[in-house]
């Protein structure tokens, strides 16, 4: 876990928000994120107890500008982007959708003008 975290912990970010922010996107997607919670609320995972917390503290306090960070510092914004991932998910079909509409329309007046 040691390798894991040292390579985490240099993602980057100047402040413990930012740092969780940065590594949580690169362990988990928002479609993964959102089957967990950190207590395992409203049949979610439970995340406090597995291996990923304990990286991502780890991780936090190995970073140099947030290596004062204590648990409690690290828990709510790590909460905070679980509970945002269904959010985000749900923001990035809706984008997804609007693009391809939004195709389908050029596409349909480039045929209309034979183009």
């Amino acid at each position: 876990m040691y390798i894991l975290a040292k390579e985490l912990s240099r993602l980057g970010g100047t402040t413990i928000e930012d740092v969780i922010k940065s590594i949580m996107f690169q362990i988990l997607s928002n479609e993964t994120g959102q089957l967990y919670s950190r207590e395992g609320q409203k049949d979610n995972r439970k995340c406090k107890d597995y291996f990923l917390t304990k990286l991502v503290i780890k991780s936090v306090q190995m970073n140099q500008k947030t290596a004062n960070a204590i648990e409690a510092d690290i828990i709510k914004p790590m909460r905070e982007w679980l509970v945002r991932a269904k959010c985000r998910q749900l923001s990035a079909v809706l984008n997804q959708t609007q693009e391809d509409t939004n195709l389908l329309r050029i596409n349909r007046n480039l045929n209309m003008y034979n183009l």
